[in-house]
């Protein structure tokens, strides 16, 4: 089923800004965890987990390009990458940074079905795909700029002959567009339908606006009170929050937390400046700051506070193989207006506590 289709979309000619910030917010759904993943992380994480299978699907199903998927044929001249091959590369590096990412796979012939779209129609496996593998890796830094780090290339080989397979490029949206394509282009695209168009210098200025944003990451600090007994007994805690390592202020910015065995302490958002919205097992906790909550540059803002369970006892760190070692690792997604959502997850070691109480 195509996008407009399934959405009920009318076919009207509308200002690129407006139309990739409605799709960024129809091509994102929840996963198990209850985080938003795009349509182009779906489609990378599938083709990782099935590999050929899927490919094969694709083929069966016909399966149309779109937004957010491309194919693409090798260059039959050589084992080698192509001129060619290299601006198909950078074109869609490029179209897929600035809009809301996407995937290309190398070895899938398209063709033009009854409704004038591209679609897959036959295989057309790489020969020596460790090769061309080798070389897209290696072309990143020229084929781009600024760099999309989150950009991979995933190798599928094909079951009966290892020396041919497919390769699959997933292209993260970007935090920092407009990116432009590089080897002889020169240009900026963006992703139009099923194709790639250089993009208009209105919309460039916008995305350029846009790269004035503030670069959020976690902050957090390991606390500890000792207590006076035999034994000895420590009660650990981690106060947590938003840092800003971006040259921009952050504005309305918050937090969702997902602790593993430590506790959320909820009451201890009191003594913060974030709201306490909710907290439920499968999503954890969600804070949100106000208006006045903003982040300046190099600074960062205390949210809340997680607390171990449990003290933990002297001899565990003399002796840690004797005991059980509690989880100490949480899951966080942060946000603030006008930026991509960053989720990560934080491990704090046995090691870290130790070298806390050692200090």
């Amino acid at each position: 089923m195509r996008l407009v289709e399934k959405f009920k979309i009318p076919l009207i000619v509308i200002d690129l800004p407006y139309f990739n910030f409605w799709y960024s917010i129809i091509t994102e759904v929840e996963d198990r965890g209850g985080n938003l993943v795009s349509n182009a992380e779906i489609i990378f994480s599938r083709l990782q987990q099935e590999g050929y299978s899927y490919i094969k699907e694709m083929i069966n199903t016909q399966q149309e390009e779109n937004l957010f998927l491309e194919f693409k044929l090798k260059s039959p001249k050589s084992l080698y990458l192509e001129g060619d091959d290299r601006k198909n590369y950078a074109k869609a590096l490029s179209g897929f940074s600035n809009t809301a990412g996407g995937v290309l796979i190398w070895g899938i012939l398209a063709e033009k079905n009854l409704e004038g779209v591209d679609a897959a129609k036959d295989l057309k496996p790489i020969e020596e795909p460790k090769r061309i593998l080798g070389e897209l890796n290696s072309l990143l830094s020229s084929a781009l700029t600024p760099v999309n780090p989150g950009i991979v290339n995933h190798l599928i080989p094909l079951p009966e002959d290892s020396k041919k397979g497919f390769i699959v490029t997933y292209v993260p949206e970007s935090a920092l567009p407009p990116h432009r394509a590089l080897v002889k282009l020169n240009q900026y695209y963006t992703r139009s339908g099923d194709s790639f168009v250089m993009m208009e210098h209105v919309h460039l200025e916008d995305m350029f606006g846009r790269r004035q944003k503030p670069i959020l990451d976690i902050f957090y600090e390991v606390n500890n009170n000792t207590y006076i007994g035999i034994p000895r007994a420590y009660d650990f805690s981690i106060t947590f929050g938003i840092k800003n390592i971006g040259k921009y202020v952050a504005r309305f910015p918050a937090i969702r937390i997902k602790p593993k065995s430590i506790i959320f302490n909820a009451g201890s958002t009191s003594n913060y400046v974030f709201r306490f919205v909710n907290h439920t097992e499968k999503d954890g906790a969600m804070l949100i700051g106000g208006a006045d909550d903003i982040i300046h540059p190099n600074t960062h803002l205390i949210v809340g506070k997680l607390d171990l369970p449990y003290p933990i006892k002297e001899e565990f760190f003399i002796k840690p193989d004797l005991h059980p070692r509690p989880d100490l690792s949480f899951e966080y997604t942060i946000y603030s207006e006008g930026t991509i959502p960053v989720s990560d997850e934080v491990r704090i070691t046995i090691e870290d506590l130790k070298k806390k109480i050692t200090s």
